[in-house]
């Protein structure tokens, strides 16, 4: 028997192609993840901008919310929001479908400043405790590598204050957001953390939508056709010069 939100969702792809089309307005939801998204930042963060800009070279409008980071995922997979910026996986892949590349970012270990931690294998890893985000992707080889002690929390800041009160000896965030938080909030950051020299991955960062989305293609389409727009036009560039943060364009 069918259940009742996947009837719902049937009942909306029937009804929603044309309104959409007529409407051309996209629903994103976020994470508290700065300086990418926030609430905190004027325009939303670097990633939002990106995307607004990227689809008002189509006449899309976009409106955007900034939630937990495992109700962001829940949200866009039942359809209850239209989208979200999130990192590939192949396990991901099973549920939704992604545009074409926004960003590279670069996921590091943080650790205490002074703490000499090195490592080459993942085996080298075994004897330290991790503090990682719920439902984060970070690596697929580290993320299945069960011998890791981990332990899962739902924010991003609290995971860097587990590193700073040694109640762990790492976790696992992109190097933009932990340079900008050291940067913005230096009485709680600063001088307390530091990057592992030997980065865990770089990961491809795309918008995402539920396989279950009536619109997914047209969505994707679209975006994909105003993002190569803002970077042949010099705003992709101007964003990413703005933000000065470390990620790499694609």
């Amino acid at each position: 028997m069918m259940n009742f939100s996947k009837w719902l969702i049937l009942c909306w792809a029937a009804m929603s192609p044309f309104s959409w089309a007529e409407n051309m307005h996209v629903s994103l939801t976020a994470n508290e993840w700065p300086p990418y998204t926030s609430a905190n930042i004027e325009g939303g963060g670097l990633v939002i901008e990106l995307i607004k800009s990227a689809f008002a070279e189509e006449d899309v409008t976009i409106d955007y919310v900034i939630m937990p980071w495992a109700r962001a995922m829940a949200s866009v997979e039942a359809v209850r929001k239209d989208a979200v910026a999130a990192w590939y996986s192949e396990e991901r892949s099973e549920t939704f479908v992604f545009s074409d590349v926004l960003l590279i970012n670069h996921a590091v270990m943080v650790k205490r400043k002074n703490a000499d931690i090195q490592w080459q294998e993942l085996e080298d890893l075994i004897p330290y405790s991790f503090v990682l985000l719920i439902d984060a992707v970070n690596e697929e080889q580290f993320d299945q590598y069960d011998a890791l002690d981990k332990t899962y929390v739902g924010d991003e800041k609290q995971a860097l204050d587990m590193v700073i009160k040694k109640r762990v000896d790492m976790t696992v965030r992109d190097q933009g957001m932990v340079e900008y938080l050291i940067e913005t909030e230096p009485e709680r950051f600063a001088d307390k953390l530091d990057f592992v020299e030997k980065k865990l991955a770089h990961n491809a960062l795309s918008l995402m939508l539920s396989k279950q989305h009536p619109n997914r293609e047209e969505i994707i389409a679209h975006f994909n056709r105003g993002l190569s727009k803002i970077k042949e036009n010099g705003r992709y560039q101007a964003l990413l010069e703005q933000y000065n943060v470390s990620a790499l364009a694609h």
